[in-house]
């Protein structure tokens, strides 16, 4: 190899013999020499950037991506994240469950197709006693409809590089896929030497999964994650943490204070809405949907709750019971029938029927009220909703 090199140098140098000092330096030299034409040669083999002019992308407009459900699941990555605790593991049941009816969850109608779920802190009796009270709630039996997409559950999966392999071939079996939740991302975190920081080892777990939305765009591939301030310095967060890894299309965050019927959804991301929605949860059925009383004041609240007790009201008799003047009651019970808090009869004042939606149109028994209804019941609730700012939109 010396020779070869020595004779190498002698060649370059125009066949002079060389001391060791000029030696030292020409070797230098060749070698920078050497890596240039090497740099040259290998340019020539880089491929040319692709690109479209902005007139032919404006006379052929791209399709839109498909939300596999709207303003809450995009199509590509998105992330799902609250403290322990908080339910987001039946938010996420019931998007699978959705996904694979074709139903709604949060008013939103899901595109449906086959649904992956990586429930790995669940066994089989935890994920059966979810779905069968979803579906309990929504099409009021415990039964999967005949019409329904694939839903399956996994309670245990490998971990890094080798889960990716596992989910590309659930998609290559599944060709109708639409959605995979991963429940969680600790759960499939690859083993750490400790040299790395918290915020390194999020954007390069988030990262790896992301290839899977890169190469399969149309799918949903949503991770929930127990996001807690005790795991990393303060201030810092996880959602802002791996947000700002490209290509991660929405972020979700579910807060609800221990024991309390009541949380909100705040969303945002590149490919989703931003929104911020007012939820409802039932803590004995645990189940969620969108708060019909969301952002309403404590005056509108003091009043729906007495209304709610006692029946329906003229504004004279709720402003008594209240201690508040008639005609600033007047006005404030209007602003919550406009709002559709409260409906008005004959000059009286009442609390609406609430009706839980279901997914179907055939019609099915409502589980929570007794009554036979279809899955438009919810509209006037949810178009409410809208008008509160708790959108989707």
């Amino acid at each position: 190899m010396t020779t070869e090199l020595d004779e190498a140098l002698k060649s370059w140098a125009g066949g002079k013999v060389l001391d060791l000092n000029d030696g030292l330096k020409l070797t230098w030299a060749y070698l920078e020499d050497f890596q240039k034409r090497e740099r040259k040669a290998g340019a020539a083999v880089v491929p040319a950037l692709v690109t479209v002019t902005a007139r032919d992308l404006l006379a052929h407009p791209p399709a839109a991506p498909v939300e596999v459900i709207p303003g809450l699941v995009p199509a590509g990555l998105s992330l799902l994240a609250s403290a322990p605790k908080v339910g987001k593991s039946w938010l996420a049941y019931q998007e699978a469950v959705a996904v694979a009816t074709g139903g709604e969850v949060l008013g939103q109608v899901a595109t449906q197709g086959d649904v992956l779920y990586l429930a790995l802190e669940d066994g089989e009796y935890r994920a059966w006693s979810r779905i069968a009270s979803i579906l309990r709630r929504t099409i009021g039996r415990e039964r999967m409809p005949s019409d329904a997409a694939e839903l399956k559950i996994a309670f245990n999966s490998m971990r890094g590089d080798a889960l990716v392999e596992q989910i590309e071939q659930w998609i290559d079996e599944h060709p109708h896929a639409v959605l995979i939740l991963i429940d969680t991302l600790q759960k499939v975190r690859p083993g750490s030497t400790g040299r790395r920081n918290q915020y390194e080892l999020d954007v390069e777990d988030v990262g790896r999964i992301l290839g899977i939305t890169q190469r399969h765009p149309s799918i949903g591939l949503q991770v929930v994650h127990h996001d807690t301030k005790a795991s990393r310095a303060p201030g810092a967060d996880f959602v802002d943490a791996v947000s700002g890894t490209s290509g991660i299309a929405g972020s979700v965050v579910l807060r609800r204070k221990r024991h309390e019927a009541t949380g909100t959804l705040d969303v945002t991301g590149k490919d989703i809405a931003e929104s911020f929605l007012h939820l409802a949860y039932d803590p004995l059925q645990p189940f969620w949907d969108i708060d019909p009383l969301g952002g309403i004041t404590d005056e509108q609240r003091e009043a729906y709750d007495w209304i709610k007790a006692n029946g329906a009201a003229g504004a004279k008799a709720v402003g008594d019971a209240l201690g508040r003047e008639r005609t600033a009651t007047q006005h404030l019970l209007d602003r919550m029938v406009e709002d559709e808090v409260l409906v008005k009869r004959a000059g009286r004042f009442d609390v609406p029927v609430r009706i839980t939606h279901v997914t179907h149109s055939t019609d099915v028994t409502d589980v929570t009220q007794g009554k036979s209804a279809k899955s438009d019941v919810s509209d006037a609730v949810h178009t409410r909703a809208r008008k509160k700012g708790n959108t989707h939109a």
